[in-house]
């Protein structure tokens, strides 16, 4: 008896977690170059930590 009502309830279950799947999302992003070819980019980045050990 038990067997049959957990076949019962996923033959239910199946249908509906086909209709879930993710749908694809379109962003209309455009693909381009960030720098186009021959430019040149220069950039820096400067960092300062100080940590203690008091506790």
């Amino acid at each position: 008896m038990n067997k049959t009502i957990r076949t019962f309830i996923l033959s239910l279950l199946v249908p509906v977690s086909t209709c879930l799947q993710a749908q694809e999302f379109k962003r209309d992003i455009e693909q381009g170059m960030f720098i186009p070819k021959g430019q040149w980019i220069a950039g820096s980045s400067i960092s300062y930590s100080e940590y203690t050990g008091n506790n």
